[in-house]
């Protein structure tokens, strides 16, 4: 697969780390979105819930997931509702 571009870095994969999210971190989500008129009733089928949360497992701005080629949009958006599913 072609690197892709990150804030001028390219990137060939990258690492979520789901699993060292904290409440903190979902509720400055649900404000993040909040701020931009986004309201979200259920993380598990929210793209841009699914999309920040990606984002804050990967440490990089969700605006960059966003402009990512759907395919790779897809994929990570949809690792992120596995897990919100899986967490439960």
């Amino acid at each position: 697969e072609e690197p892709v571009d990150i804030m001028g870095e390219k990137y060939s994969s990258i690492t979520f780390y789901f699993d060292r999210l904290t409440g903190n971190d979902i509720e400055a989500i649900e404000d993040e979105l909040q701020d931009q008129q986004k309201y979200v009733l259920t993380p598990e089928i929210s793209s841009a819930f699914q999309c920040v949360l990606a984002a804050k497992a990967a440490g990089i701005p969700s605006d960059e997931i966003r402009r990512l080629p759907a395919p790779d949009y897809l994929k990570i958006k949809n690792k992120a509702r596995d897990f919100l599913i899986k967490a439960g």
